[in-house]
């Protein structure tokens, strides 16, 4: 297969992609996102170039603006429309879906501008959507076990661990550190002071690359 370009001009600028961009869990959105395009059909790869406008709360739309040459796909095989979507500290991430030919084509679209009939170009398809999920980055945990909530009496030499993790001790002061907390919406954390567990509830803040938190601990 190879791609030869349409001489039709698109007339007007149209909404080739849309959807959201956001992170599970807290729901956030993101800043300094790009959206790179193409279409593969046949092994050939085609870019198509398009300008990106962000919304509040991580929605998005890429638009083919007026003039941009567009491409003609065969009827056969399907194509593979692909979103390199990119955030700021983390991996490049492709989406993709099957997509017919068909929906690709440029077709001829009736409008009325005042009280003439004028036609505009378009892609039969578009807009086409294309949603991101990404869970937040994890975080630390900078900690303190204390005994029957006394401020002033730390707990020393408690084993605390987050799920899934090593347990690490607490030392002489009753502090601990975790470097990298499982990345859920809540976990149960566990504390064994000698004398069996117990376990805490502790719901994670993903807007601080480290929490801090206070434990309390029945006394041996």
């Amino acid at each position: 297969m190879s791609a030869v370009l349409a001489s039709a001009r698109l007339s007007a600028r149209q909404v080739l992609v849309r959807g959201r961009i956001g992170e599970t869990i807290t729901g956030r959105s993101f800043d300094g996102v790009g959206v790179e395009l193409r279409a593969v059909q046949d092994g050939v790869t085609v870019p198509l170039p398009v300008s990106l406008a962000m919304k509040p709360g991580g929605w998005y739309a890429a638009h083919l603006a007026p003039g941009r040459v567009w491409p003609v796909f065969p009827a056969a095989p399907g194509v593979t429309l692909e979103a390199e979507i990119s955030v700021p500290g983390r991996a490049p991430v492709v989406v993709s879906q099957a997509v017919d030919p068909a929906d690709l084509a440029l077709v001829a679209e009736p409008r009325q501008a005042g009280e003439t009939a004028v036609e505009v170009e378009r892609i039969a398809g578009a807009p086409f959507r294309f949603d991101l999920s990404l869970s937040p980055l994890p975080v630390a945990l900078s900690g303190t076990v204390i005994r029957d909530h006394d401020p002033d009496d730390p707990f020393p030499g408690v084993s605390v661990s987050a799920p899934g993790g090593l347990p690490v001790v607490t030392d002489a002061a009753g502090q601990f550190f975790i470097a990298e907390l499982p990345v859920l919406e809540t976990m149960l954390l566990s504390l064994d002071g000698g004398s069996g567990i117990t376990e805490i509830p502790f719901r994670p803040d993903y807007a601080r690359r480290v929490n801090s938190v206070t434990l309390s601990l029945g006394g041996a």
